[in-house]
């Protein structure tokens, strides 16, 4: 069992199976004289077996256990096998290409080798090569790199790049500056809902139909109010029993902001407009 047991692999399970079932099928088959000394063997050397036998036969009963066996491996234990063959691959190979990344990063880089041999060395001999190293660095000029003037050659670089990059800093002054920026936008933004409540209190106040001119403009949301009042009144509104309706008039609108046409604003009911 041990045997057959290191034997399967993805590969090779299906044929080692067939091959266990073929064995198996040949010692049913034994003529009753062989068959009869193999029982007596397998009692004497596996009383376990004789214990744990159900039937008359303790051979029959091994193969079958055998069988049962086999067919456990490659229908629960296999898939088992495979998945973990596979994570032992995918490992292997990072760890293969790590290595190989390092050794191609050594022999590309002698500052590496400089390092590991610094390293292998102690007291005055390590001393005296870091003079060594020393001197051959002092005719050398530090300079800043431009990053636009080069490229990272590898995704590596590029995320070690990003890793080491300093992320910037938003100052106070920046948020104020966004804050306001954002204060500005929304001071004067005006929902179209917003105008339409406004122009029907404004209905409700004067119970009766009104010019656009005769609105308040006393500051700019008046002012924004008056001017987004036709599009409010003409933009998709919910179902809620009252329409507004605006009658271009022949007149104009003239105040110290902006001129345009004026408008009759009344309130119209569905259900008497429905009658």
């Amino acid at each position: 069992m041990t045997s057959w047991r290191q034997r399967l692999s993805e590969d090779n399970a299906e044929r080692h199976r067939h091959a266990i079932r073929e064995t198996i099928s040949r010692l049913r088959s034994l003529e009753d004289k062989n068959y009869r000394v193999m029982e007596s063997q397998l009692n004497d050397v596996a009383l376990w077996a004789a214990k744990e036998c159900i039937g008359p036969s303790t051979f029959e009963w091994m193969l079958d256990r055998i069988e049962e066996l086999v067919e456990a491996a490659c229908s629960r234990k296999q898939p088992e096998m495979i998945k973990a063959m596979n994570n032992y691959m995918r490992r292997a190979t990072a760890i293969v290409q790590q290595a190989m990344m390092l050794r191609s990063g050594k022999r590309q880089h002698a500052f590496a080798s400089v390092i590991t041999h610094t390293a292998s060395l102690e007291g005055e001999s390590q001393d005296a090569f870091l003079e060594a190293v020393g001197a051959q660095f002092a005719p050398a000029e530090v300079r800043l790199i431009d990053p636009a003037t080069f490229k990272l050659r590898t995704i590596a670089h590029r995320r070690k790049a990003l890793t080491v990059t300093l992320k910037p800093r938003v100052t106070r002054e920046a948020r104020l500056a966004a804050a306001l920026d954002r204060a500005e936008a929304n001071a004067f933004a005006l929902s179209n809902e917003d105008v339409r409540s406004f122009l029907l209190a404004e209905y409700r106040l004067r119970n009766r139909a009104f010019r656009l001119s005769t609105l308040p403009f006393n500051n700019a949301i008046d002012v924004l109010t008056a001017m987004q009042a036709i599009e409010s009144i003409r933009s998709p509104a919910p179902d809620s029993g009252v329409q507004i309706k605006a009658t271009k008039l022949p007149t104009k609108l003239l105040t110290d902001c902006y001129q345009g046409n004026d408008y009759l604003i009344e309130i119209v009911n569905n259900a008497d407009k429905t009658a």
